[in-house]
């Protein structure tokens, strides 16, 4: 439903049959806070992803005000606490309903008031598409009257997983009115933090490190590459994985312990934004249960934590390989469509061919201590196996053994950031530069 507010007039109400609604009024003063359901786990990972939320909202709806040709609101403090707290007790309660009193919350001096709510939409892109797409919400985004406006996400757990819920505060103030102007990006932070979502760059896990936002993707080993394009942030861990199974690799980037999922090897808005594990994890990614999707795993010191969905929440398998200094691969090493751990001692790889402890399946040598070291399917048998590069000269393996390469390959500069995957759904890995 909708609900707007007047100086000196009614509320105008109308009823909406999806699980948006438009509302008028915040509880009181307090910041944004994932819904107490969720567990200490994964609280500073959703407000992290609630500041970035938001921040895509007002810029989706900036963006299509300027080509109206209306004026951009101001995203202000004030009507932030409001909108983070009505979202903050939607979500602990469960339930998304209006805020019988939001305009009194308000800084005084407003003119007009009005609410929008929603629950459930996995994207901001999908929640401002579902106000936009309803009529009634529709006119209080796009009001040419209003000034003003404040953002609250905040999350809350439901039996079929993690939902968000989100307010948008709008008010129109007259011009001199002091407010206090948002500063962007990540606004909230964890609860007690005091600081925002640390940098993820510099991990030693699974993903890419380096610097840079553009990929330069080939589909063949050697020539230019095949695909450009940018994505993330240039100072984010990067992820290669078949998220949503359709034999294709694509990237994601990570944000403190929120990933940010893209199904297409091209640039635009992620397509899930999935919180799991703490900021200090280190994370591989994997088809780790044989459905043809890529998940998440995090490693402390020797322990796993993986997870068999893209989603929050508690890890569905949790098991000791190796030793916490261990470096750690992941791979289909035996073709049964599972990947499964390796753990690297110098140039000794100890294989795993089960989401289990124990004693390796696989104990081979190949290459140097310090060689760069990368996994994948090669000639596309199904069975991933080891590369090792020195400077930009690659030396491929496509059987688990020691020996010499069967496949020596020149990619690229020697600064460039390495990553391997199957770009067009050939079923055979090749590789990719960060820039």
């Amino acid at each position: 439903m909708t609900r707007t507010t007047r100086t000196g007039a009614g509320v105008l109400g109308g009823l909406l049959a999806t699980v948006l609604a438009l509302t008028g009024l915040a509880a009181g003063p307090a910041a944004a806070a994932p819904s107490t359901a969720a567990g200490p786990q994964l609280q500073a990972a959703l407000v992290t992803d609630a500041a970035q939320f938001e921040d895509r909202i007002l810029e989706l709806l900036n963006r299509d005000r300027a080509a109206k040709g209306m004026t951009r609101l101001q995203r202000v403090r004030e009507l932030d606490t409001v909108a983070r707290t009505w979202s903050t007790q939607m979500a602990r309660e469960g339930s998304m309903y209006h805020n019988p009193s939001y305009a009194s919350q308000f800084p005084a001096g407003w003119r007009i008031a009005a609410e929008n709510v929603a629950m459930g939409y996995q994207t901001p892109d999908e929640m401002y598409r579902g106000w936009y797409n309803s009529p009634g919400h529709y006119r209080n985004m796009f009001n040419p009257d209003l000034t003003h406006i404040g953002i609250g996400i905040a999350y809350g757990t439901e039996s079929w997983g993690t939902a968000p819920y989100g307010t948008q505060n709008f008010a129109k103030y007259p011009s001199g009115t002091r407010l206090t102007p948002t500063s962007g990006f990540s606004q909230p932070t964890a609860p007690g933090s005091g600081s925002t979502a640390p940098a993820t760059g510099r991990i030693n896990d699974g993903g890419i490190g380096g610097s840079g936002n553009t990929y330069h993707l080939n589909n063949a080993f050697g020539g230019a590459a095949d695909v450009v394009f940018q994505y993330g942030k240039t100072d984010s861990r990067t992820y290669v994985g078949d998220w949503d199974g359709d034999g294709k690799d694509t990237l994601a980037y990570r944000v403190g312990n929120t990933f940010y999922v893209r199904n297409a090897t091209s640039a635009g808005p992620a397509h899930e934004i999935i919180p799991y594990g703490r900021a200090d994890d280190r994370v591989y990614v994997g088809d780790w249960d044989g459905d043809g999707k890529d998940t998440f795993a995090v490693r402390r010191d020797s322990v796993y934590h993986v997870k068999n969905s893209m989603s929050g929440g508690a890890a569905d398998e949790v098991i000791a390989y190796g030793r916490a200094g261990d470096d750690v691969m992941v791979g289909d090493w035996d073709g049964d469509r599972r990947d499964t751990f390796a753990v690297r001692r110098a140039n000794v790889y100890y294989l795993k061919n089960s989401i289990s402890g124990g004693n390796a399946d696989h104990v081979i040598g190949y290459g140097r201590s310090g060689d760069d070291v990368y996994v994948g399917d090669w000639d596309g048998d199904r069975r991933d196996t080891l590369a090792v590069r020195r400077g930009k000269t690659y030396y491929l393996k496509n059987v688990i053994s020691g020996g010499n390469a069967d496949l020596e390959v020149g990619y690229g500069r020697e600064a460039d950031t390495t990553l391997v995957g199957d770009w067009n759904g050939t079923g055979r890995d090749t590789l990719g530069i960060r820039r």
